[in-house]
C-alpha cells in the first residue's frame, strides 16, 4: 500500500501534468492569438514568433503528458516544465521592464493586461513544485534501484 506521501506526490505530479496539457491545448486551439501574444513581448519577430508559439504550445502538451505518464517520462516532462517556467518568468520580466501593457497569452487570449507580479509569483510556485517533484523522481528511483533486492554497489573493503 502506498504511503500518504507517495500518494500526495502522485496527485501533485498528475495535477501539474494536467495543468500543462490544458494550457498547451488552449494555446493550440487559438494559435494565431498565441502567436500574437508571443510577438507582443517584443523579443521574437516574424516568422520566429510563430515558430516559438507552435513549439511552446506543443512542448507544454508533450511535457504535461510525459509528467502524467510518469514511470518513463516524468523526469523529462518535469525538467521541460521547469525550464519552460524559468523561460516564461524571464520573458515576463523583460516585458515588465519594457513597460509593456500586454496579455501574456498564458491561458488563452484576453483583453485584460497581465499582472506581472501575479504571473511571476504563480510561475515561481509552479517552478518550485516542478523542482520538488523532479527531486522526488530522482531520489525515489535511486532508492528502488539500489534496494536490497536489486542492484547494490560493490563493497569498498
Amino acid at each position: 500500500m502506498p504511503s500518504i506521501t507517495a500518494t500526495l506526490f502522485l496527485i501533485l505530479r498528475l495535477g501539474l501534468g494536467i495543468f500543462f496539457v490544458w494550457s498547451g491545448l488552449i494555446k493550440l486551439a487559438d494559435l494565431d492569438a498565441f502567436t500574437e501574444a508571443v510577438f507582443n513581448y517584443q523579443i521574437l519577430f516574424p516568422p520566429y514568433d510563430g515558430y516559438a508559439a507552435y513549439f511552446v504550445a506543443w512542448l507544454e502538451v508533450i511535457a504535461g503528458l510525459a509528467t502524467i505518464i510518469g514511470r518513463w517520462g516524468a523526469r523529462g516532462g518535469l525538467l521541460a516544465i521547469a525550464f519552460m517556467l524559468a523561460a516564461f518568468n524571464i520573458a515576463l520580466g523583460i516585458a515588465a521592464s519594457k513597460g509593456l501593457n500586454i496579455n501574456c497569452g498564458c491561458f488563452g487570449s484576453s483583453e485584460e493586461p497581465t499582472n506581472y507580479l501575479l504571473h511571476i509569483g504563480l510561475n515561481l510556485l509552479l517552478w518550485v513544485l516542478a523542482i520538488i517533484l523532479l527531486w522526488r523522481e530522482f531520489t525515489a528511483r535511486s532508492k528502488r534501484l539500489f534496494s536490497e533486492n536489486k542492484l547494490s554497489l560493490p563493497n569498498q573493503s
